[in-house]
């Protein structure tokens, strides 16, 4: 994750200390990111995008995953 995500903090405070995220679609997200983030050239490349994009993204899945969870009303851009 980008130092400079707004993520950051909670994301490795959920991978390092197992602090919980506060949803279970976020904490699905960054279950997501830390295993394709585990596999080598992967990792490299996710570090590398820009910290904005990298928050579209989170923001997004967790979108997509409380669609899918019934949590909320879904988009109506594609996933």
């Amino acid at each position: 994750m980008n130092a400079d995500s707004r993520y950051f903090d909670e994301y490795y405070n959920y991978i390092l200390d197992n602090d919980e995220p506060d949803s279970k679609a976020k904490k699905a997200v960054f279950g997501i990111i830390h295993n394709l983030t585990d596999r080598r050239g992967i990792k490299h490349e996710f570090n590398r995008i820009d910290a904005d994009i990298q928050d579209e993204i989170v923001d997004r899945w967790v979108k997509i995953i409380d669609n899918a969870m019934g949590l909320s009303a879904p988009s109506k851009s594609k996933e």
